[in-house]
């Protein structure tokens, strides 16, 4: 009997729909990620060496011993003498009664088993992992116990119980091996479904829990009160809650009598007093697992090189690029979330060591490559960003999986090792270009940085293909999808492939599938040339291979044909008769010998017999199987068949895309540009302000808005006189408050006439800052004019560029969006870049004048330029102040404060008098950048090093001619202070910033819920300009492409 070899697709959309789509199959958990993740050379220890330095958290190596003790208990309670075969170590380590086997349970024990053995090899959410497997082993051993004590005969009437338990086991069992194996950057990237993960294994396993019954629950409990004698803390909560628990009106039964809980408590309030204690377990293993992947994020970011970095994310280098990629797309999530790094709310609230991260990820992979790392396609799905759940179809072609990908089940085919690359790209860039209701939507596929094999990715067909659905589903839905529809959409498909000369080449009833909105569509076309280039290497011809073979056309299996649309018409015939026949292969009694005989006698097979006769189809069917190519009819022609006039469904013929075809890879979803035009400064009295400073000789402490706290910068009035106010979040500080300590920023004078900038630190860290490029060393540096920075001195200029970058918030115009850490003057109208670490802006020319091939902004149409001023003192009182400054013998005329906050970051821009200018128009603007992007990319991005994303259009900036800005790592609770100097001599800095260790009494104290970064001495930096040097640009509004988008954004 002939052999028919179902499409991999379509065995995909044959499979049952899981419960959960973020739990994949036990048996393809860890095996599935062979042919992606290669075996990693350094696992990370449970704890740290002698005379090392402490990476690994105590608590860790505390709950390991914990859990191996309590997994030790269980499984030796269970399994007795046969764990000593396969864990002797846990055998000997525990020494507890041997009962009698338990059908069942010996499974369950050895499941627990598999866990523990899948989570020794963890490498993050070790507490959550602990604690789930330290749940399971306790279960396991109040389930035996329980069993002994009723009497072993029990245990025919709880195999129900059981069995829910092994399954839920089994559950935990996948759980954990899904989060081992994989590199960091996939395990930190899909940490927010890991949790959901273990979540679900915990509710699972007490809904398992909960068939057994009360006693079991608090015997579980038992033997957390036993093997946990280190958290008595623990214990104590959970007695003072059951004590706080309703009324006594339950008296435990014998089985747990000897359990040390006080009063008597109603069954209810004991099931609370429970599930909350085993909450709180679970948020603080959370919380300490949180803690520790911020530590390792900020040890990679410290690091001095970039080799660490590359160590911690565990990629290759021919992986770089989809690690790039995989970045850029959640930094741009990162944004979304906080609005282009404007974060709303108080900055006490904000931890920015993941945005930091990936930024830093990202620049260290493009500096290990020099910056020549493939530019990837749009629709690239990398492997960090899908998930393989179970392998549900095998091909000679391809292997497919069920898999997840953005919260959505799809199908993720592997193709063969042998797919060529050229082809592969080829194939899969037509498919991209694709979109129509009868074709397979294409959702991405992934790169071919590496080394094969690689993968598509397609929605997953719940009703699985043409022929599961006639065979299975067609009478659930009582008949409802006619055959005749069924053909008349399949050539619906073919034609639109046909008009965008594309041929299928192995069109049949398994490589049609089934929406959800009982629609077909075909799938696995176009990719004629990777499957005949794949069996070529294997020696097979495309007649030659199985199940293909009764819809091939007679010119193919004569050996003398080519691929043309005239086959595929004739494979459209063939596939008419399975629908006819509810599924069933023409001629299933044949071999594949004798068919293609038959085939080349012009013999056809017969034609069902229908319910009604319909001649026009029958003519149909013959004339597109014709033996002569030449008389067989196009499938624009199959749509105007009399066969088809009446079936009440509408011929698209042009593309025709469908919801389902919106391509999910243009997933960022911004929100519109904001108006250029200026709009009013905050009132007087807004709690969005902060102060304009007063002189050092008047005024008092003002109250300070708690909620605006770390919101840092100065909104200016454009009215003639402006009047002293004190608001939110700065604050000022009155000359008769006591004394504070104050620890003066060490001061360099920048000089922004130049290329250099300076930074200010306390003296217990200084460091000074270059305007340079990225580099890593001083090497080739011939001792002329200023040194590359060291190390560690780029480790600070990223440090303090990055963080004043993303956490600096002002009430400026909303689309000045880009702050710069080394301000300069930059035109309205510039292309260029942010160059890093400088935080300076780089121009390549300016969009209002024609460069090259590129015609100017005015091609495009309609667009000027405006400008605001904005002071907020007036030009008299400045001039008065300046002249009170040549008589002044103080150092400062005028303060302002801001707060630090222990174990907060913070951010501040003072000044006091600028410039916005705009483009007042940003439909035009848009429009060029579009049209000329890659023209910019090819004229400077292989000199600068630059991608698509790098290149920025400036629309918009606010210049000032005096200005402070101030970045503050950590510090204990205090103030900064900027003192405005009474020196206005040219050349002379504009003032200085210094800090003081107490906050104001209105201030309330108090940390961030997540454990600061460094114990150490306060470390801030700074910049001040200085007199007379003109204006500089302190803020940017600009056009970017974000990744994956094909218009630009200004946000």
């Amino acid at each position: 009997m002939a052999s028919d070899t179902k499409s991999p697709i379509a065995v995909v959309a044959a499979a049952p729909q899981p419960g959960n789509s973020l739990v994949t199959s036990p048996t393809t958990s860890t095996a599935i990620q062979s042919p992606w993740w290669r075996e990693k050379k350094m696992k990370r220890p449970w704890e740290d060496k002698p005379k090392r330095k402490k990476t690994v958290p105590t608590e860790q190596a505390e709950g390991l011993a914990r859990t191996r003790t309590a997994v030790a208990r269980a499984a030796k309670s269970v399994l007795g003498a046969a764990l000593q075969l396969t864990h002797e170590a846990l055998y000997i380590s525990v020494d507890v009664l041997e009962l009698a086997p338990v059908p069942g349970l010996a499974e369950v024990a050895r499941t627990l088993l598999n866990i523990w053995d899948a989570v020794i090899e963890a490498e993050t959410n070790r507490m959550m992992l602990l604690t789930l497997t330290q749940r399971c082993a306790n279960i396991l051993v109040a389930v035996r116990e329980e069993i002994r004590l009723a009497g072993d005969e029990v245990s025919d009437v709880l195999q129900d119980p059981i069995t829910k338990l092994a399954e839920s086991f089994t559950l935990v069992e996948t759980t954990v091996k899904n989060q081992v194996g994989k590199p960091f950057l996939k395990r930190y990237l899909q940490r927010d479904d890991d949790m959901v993960r273990i979540q679900i294994c915990n509710t699972t396993l007490s809904d398992a829990v909960g068939l057994f019954g009360l006693s079991i629950q608090i015997r579980t409990l038992k033997q957390i009160q036993e093997s946990d004698h280190d958290r008595r803390n623990e214990i104590d909560e959970l007695k003072g809650t059951l004590r706080a628990a309703s009324p006594p009106a339950y008296s435990p039964p014998s089985p747990s009598a000897t359990i040390p809980l006080e009063g008597n408590l109603a069954s209810s309030d004991v099931l609370a007093s429970i599930v909350e204690f085993r909450k709180k377990q679970e948020e603080r293993a959370q919380n300490a697992d949180a803690e520790d992947l911020r530590q390792i994020l900020r040890a990679a970011l410290r690091a001095e090189d970039d080799a660490t970095m590359i160590e911690v994310l565990q990629v290759g280098r021919d992986e770089w690029p989809d690690a790039v990629k995989t970045l850029q797309r959640r930094l741009e999530e990162e944004r979304e979330k906080h609005s282009d790094g404007r974060i709303k709310g108080p900055e006490a609230e904000v931890d920015t060591v993941h945005r930091e991260f990936l930024e830093g990820g990202i620049e260290c992979l493009r500096r290990m490559s020099g910056n020549q790392l493939e530019s990837l396609p749009h629709w690239t799905i990398t492997k960090y960003e899908v998930d393989l759940g179970p392998l549900v179809g095998i091909g000679t072609f391809s292997d497919v999986y069920k898999g997840t990908w953005k919260g959505a089940t799809v199908a993720i085919k592997i193709l063969s090792p042998a797919t060529p690359r050229d082809i592969y790209k080829h194939e899969t860039q037509l498919w991209s270009a694709l979109s129509h209701q009868n074709i397979l939507p294409f959702l991405g596929a992934s790169s071919t940085c590496g080394d094969p094999p690689w993968f598509l990715v397609s929605p997953y067909m719940s009703h699985g293909s043409l022929p599961i659905f006639l065979k299975k589903e067609r009478n659930a839905v009582q008949r409802s999808v006619s055959s005749l529809v069924m053909m008349q959409e399949i050539a619906n498909g073919m034609a639109y492939l046909h008009r965008k000369e594309i041929l299928h080449g192995d069109l049949k009833g398994s490589n049609v599938l089934i929406n959800d909105d009982y629609h077909c569509v075909i799938a696995d076309f176009g990719q004629s040339k990777m499957k005949s280039e794949v069996f070529r290497i294997s020696g097979q011809t495309l007649g030659e291979r199985p199940g293909t073979v009764r819809w091939q056309a007679p010119e193919l299996l004569a050996g003398h044909g080519e691929l043309t649309q005239k086959v595929d018409v004739y494979a459209y015939a063939i596939l008419c008769l399975e629908i006819l026949s509810e599924g069933e292969v023409p001629w299933p009694d044949l071999e594949n010998s004798t068919v293609r005989q038959l085939v080349l006698e012009n013999q056809r097979p017969p034609i069902p017999s229908l319910q009604s006769p319909l001649p026009p189809l029958t003519q149909l069917i013959e004339s597109c199987w014709a033996h002569d190519p030449g008389a067989r009819p196009t499938f624009r022609s199959i749509l105007d068949a009399p066969a088809f006039l009446n079936t009440g469904i509408p011929v698209l013929r042009d593309q025709s895309p469908s919801p389902f075809n919106r391509r999910p890879f243009n997933q960022f979803t911004h929100p519109p540009s904001p108006d250029p035009k200026p709009v009013p400064l905050p009132s007087f009295g807004s709690s969005q302000s902060i102060p304009v400073p007063i002189p050092l000789s008047q005024g008092a402490r003002r109250a300070t808005s708690p909620s605006g706290l770390g919101l840092s910068t100065s909104p200016l009035r454009s009215d003639a006189e402006a009047t002293p106010r004190a608001l939110s979040p700065a604050f000022n500080r009155s000359s008769s408050d006591p004394p504070q300590t104050i620890n003066h920023v060490t001061y360099i004078p920048p000089s922004y006439s130049s290329s250099s900038s300076s930074s200010s630190q306390t003296p217990s860290r200084s460091s000074s800052q270059n305007d340079s490029q990225d580099t890593d060393s001083s090497r080739g540096w011939d001792g002329v004019g200023t040194p590359p920075a060291t190390k560690s001195e780029l480790v600070d200029m990223r440090r303090n560029e990055r963080r004043y970058r993303v956490l600096l918030v002002h009430n400026f115009h909303p689309s000045l969006m880009l702050p710069l850490w080394t301000p300069s003057p930059v035109r309205v109208g510039s292309v260029g870049f942010l160059s890093k670490p400088s935080g300076s802006f780089h121009t390549f020319f300016n969009a209002f004048e024609s460069v090259a091939t590129m015609p100017s902004l005015y091609g495009y149409g309609r667009v000027t330029e405006g400008s605001q001023k904005q002071a907020s003192r007036s030009t008299t009182v400045r001039a008065v102040d300046s002249v009170k400054g040549l008589f002044s013998k103080q150092p400062a005329v005028r303060r302002a404060a801001f707060p630090l906050r222990y174990g907060h970051k913070h951010a501040y821009l003072y000044t006091e008098s600028t410039v916005y200018r705009y483009m007042d128009n940003l439909e035009t603007p848009k429009r060029w950048f579009q049209s000329n992007v890659d023209t910019i990319l090819r004229l400077y991005g292989t000199e600068f090093r630059l991608q698509r994303e790098d290149i920025l259009l400036v629309i918009g900036t606010l210049e000032a001619a005096d200005f402070g800005i101030f970045v503050s790592h950590y510090h204990p609770d205090g103030q900064a202070f900027f003192d405005i100097t009474s020196n206005r001599q040219s050349g002379s800095p504009w003032g200085s910033f210094s800090t003081a260790h107490t906050l104001p009494a209105d201030i309330t104290a108090g940390g961030p819920d997540w454990l600061p970064e460094d114990h150490g001495p306060s470390l801030n930096a700074s910049k001040v300009s200085r007199i007379g040097d003109g204006a500089n640009t302190l803020l940017l509004a600009r056009l970017r492409f974000a990744p994956d988008q094909d218009e630009p954004t200004s946000q």
